[in-house]
């Protein structure tokens, strides 16, 4: 696992730690193919932030900020050393995704929000976080007009009827659906 492109490009991560399913290489060129200029510039939010692969891509390629949000300490350490190995700096929360979205007062408008949440019903956990994520009006508002929610899910994952995210793209990668999200209105 490295950094793709931009300032930190070819930076080797930090290994990943065991139970971590971080965004692949090949799942990463996807996304940020698709984004192209959109990045530069961007204030970001990385939730779920694992190791930080989203996030400090976003950095290497010119986002202009970003806030990793991570529950687990261990990755949490995981981040600040692949951001030290990248020479990129950002803020990191070890704290639970919904509560630092329902809660933090930094929750700002944000041009790009990533979320890689644990697919429901695999070991790592039962819940469907993608679809309380897309439930979420903290979230909806944390994101500027014209800003884009980059949600990566189980293949077979569908935005809930009650939703307020509006499709722009999809891509899928064998099990992996990357969803393009803006919000309605």
């Amino acid at each position: 696992m490295r950094v793709i492109a931009g300032l930190a490009g070819s930076i080797r991560f930090q290994a990943v730690p065991r139970g971590v399913r971080p965004t692949t290489d090949r799942v990463r060129g996807a996304i940020f193919s698709s984004l192209g200029r959109t990045v530069v510039g961007a204030r970001v939010l990385d939730l779920f932030a694992g190791v930080g692969t989203l996030g400090i891509e976003a950095l290497s390629r010119g986002a202009s900020s970003a806030v990793l949000v991570e529950h687990a300490k261990h990755c949490s350490k995981c981040i600040r050393c692949n951001l030290t190995k990248a020479k990129l700096s950002a803020v990191v929360r070890t704290v639970d995704v919904f509560r630092f979205i329902n809660f933090h007062t930094e929750l700002d408008s944000f041009d790009l929000i990533f979320a890689d949440p644990p697919y429901a019903g695999n070991t790592m956990g039962k819940e469907d976080l993608a679809s309380q994520l897309c439930n979420s009006q903290p979230l909806i508002q944390a994101i500027s007009p014209q800003g884009i929610f980059v949600l990566e899910v189980f293949r077979k994952f569908h935005l809930p009827k009650s939703c307020s995210w509006i499709p722009l793209k999809e891509k899928h990668l064998n099990g992996t659906s990357i969803l393009f999200l803006t919000k309605a209105g």
